[in-house]
Protein backbone atom coordinates (compact mmCIF):
# COMPACT_ATOMS: atom_id res chain seq x y z
CA UNK A 1 0.00 0.00 0.00
CA UNK A 2 1.11 3.63 -0.69
CA UNK A 3 1.17 6.44 1.66
CA UNK A 4 -1.24 9.07 1.13
CA UNK A 5 1.30 11.37 2.77
CA UNK A 6 4.41 10.95 1.43
CA UNK A 7 3.60 8.43 -1.61
CA UNK A 8 6.20 6.07 -0.15
CA UNK A 9 5.09 2.20 -0.23
CA UNK A 10 7.40 1.20 3.06
CA UNK A 11 3.76 0.52 4.92
CA UNK A 12 2.66 -2.06 7.18
CA UNK A 13 -0.32 -3.05 8.12
CA UNK A 14 -1.58 -3.99 11.73
CA UNK A 15 -4.47 -5.56 13.23
CA UNK A 16 -6.25 -3.02 16.22
CA UNK A 17 -8.22 -4.32 18.57
CA UNK A 18 -10.34 -2.01 21.17
CA UNK A 19 -12.96 -4.78 21.18
CA UNK A 20 -12.67 -7.94 19.49
CA UNK A 21 -15.90 -6.83 17.05
CA UNK A 22 -14.40 -3.29 16.57
CA UNK A 23 -11.17 -4.87 15.21
CA UNK A 24 -9.52 -3.19 12.05
CA UNK A 25 -6.22 -2.70 10.56
CA UNK A 26 -4.11 0.25 10.86
CA UNK A 27 -1.24 1.42 8.55
CA UNK A 28 2.22 2.49 9.51
CA UNK A 29 4.16 4.33 7.05
CA UNK A 30 8.00 4.48 8.17
CA UNK A 31 8.77 6.89 5.76
CA UNK A 32 6.58 9.42 7.67
CA UNK A 33 6.18 7.62 11.31
CA UNK A 34 2.67 8.27 10.96
CA UNK A 35 -0.49 5.82 11.67
CA UNK A 36 -3.61 6.11 9.76
CA UNK A 37 -6.68 3.97 9.18
CA UNK A 38 -6.88 4.42 5.08
CA UNK A 39 -5.68 6.10 2.58
CA UNK A 40 -9.31 8.21 2.60
CA UNK A 41 -8.83 9.32 6.28
CA UNK A 42 -5.14 11.17 5.23
CA UNK A 43 -7.48 12.82 2.38
CA UNK A 44 -9.36 15.76 5.06
CA UNK A 45 -6.50 17.82 5.69
CA UNK A 46 -7.48 17.75 9.74
CA UNK A 47 -5.87 14.21 9.35
CA UNK A 48 -2.40 14.86 8.39
CA UNK A 49 -0.19 15.38 11.27
CA UNK A 50 2.51 18.33 10.56
CA UNK A 51 5.99 17.71 9.88
CA UNK A 52 8.45 17.54 13.36
CA UNK A 53 9.74 20.97 13.75
CA UNK A 54 13.21 22.62 12.89
CA UNK A 55 14.97 24.44 15.00
CA UNK A 56 12.72 27.76 14.56
CA UNK A 57 13.93 31.40 15.51
CA UNK A 58 11.82 32.92 18.29
CA UNK A 59 10.56 31.48 21.40
CA UNK A 60 6.99 31.66 21.45
CA UNK A 61 6.07 31.38 25.28
CA UNK A 62 7.83 34.95 25.55
CA UNK A 63 5.00 36.45 23.27
CA UNK A 64 2.41 34.59 25.12
CA UNK A 65 3.52 36.22 28.42
CA UNK A 66 3.80 39.67 26.89
CA UNK A 67 0.20 38.84 25.18
CA UNK A 68 -1.14 37.35 29.11
CA UNK A 69 -0.30 40.85 30.60
CA UNK A 70 -1.59 43.08 28.00
CA UNK A 71 -4.56 41.32 28.20
CA UNK A 72 -4.91 41.29 32.54
CA UNK A 73 -4.41 45.07 31.91
CA UNK A 74 -7.05 45.35 29.61
CA UNK A 75 -9.27 43.83 31.16
CA UNK A 76 -8.47 46.06 34.60
CA UNK A 77 -9.24 48.63 32.11
CA UNK A 78 -12.46 47.47 30.94
CA UNK A 79 -14.30 45.91 34.00
CA UNK A 80 -12.02 47.82 37.08
CA UNK A 81 -10.07 44.56 38.06
CA UNK A 82 -8.02 41.55 37.04
CA UNK A 83 -9.70 37.75 36.88
CA UNK A 84 -10.02 36.96 40.26
CA UNK A 85 -12.05 33.63 41.31
CA UNK A 86 -15.56 33.31 42.50
CA UNK A 87 -16.62 36.35 40.69
CA UNK A 88 -20.07 35.07 39.83
CA UNK A 89 -19.31 33.92 36.77
CA UNK A 90 -19.08 30.10 35.12
CA UNK A 91 -15.84 29.94 34.01
CA UNK A 92 -16.24 26.77 32.47
CA UNK A 93 -18.71 28.23 29.70
CA UNK A 94 -16.98 31.22 28.79
CA UNK A 95 -14.15 29.29 28.12
CA UNK A 96 -15.88 27.36 26.01
CA UNK A 97 -17.78 29.92 24.18
CA UNK A 98 -14.62 31.51 23.86
CA UNK A 99 -12.83 27.96 22.48
CA UNK A 100 -16.13 27.91 19.59
CA UNK A 101 -14.75 30.91 19.09
CA UNK A 102 -11.31 29.69 18.43
CA UNK A 103 -12.32 27.48 15.53
CA UNK A 104 -14.65 29.69 13.80
CA UNK A 105 -11.39 32.12 13.49
CA UNK A 106 -9.34 28.91 13.12
CA UNK A 107 -11.08 27.56 10.09
CA UNK A 108 -11.46 30.69 8.40
CA UNK A 109 -7.95 31.37 8.49
CA UNK A 110 -6.82 27.76 6.67
CA UNK A 111 -10.23 28.41 4.12
CA UNK A 112 -8.75 31.28 3.29
CA UNK A 113 -4.81 29.98 2.87
CA UNK A 114 -6.31 27.32 0.79
CA UNK A 115 -7.55 29.86 -2.25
Amino acid sequence: MQCPLCGEYDVSTYRYDVLSDLAHDKYWCHNCSVYFDSPLSMKNKAAIPEPPPDKGQEIVLYHIIDDLHARAEMGEGKYGTVLKTHNGRNALMDAYQEALDLCMYLKQVLLEQEK
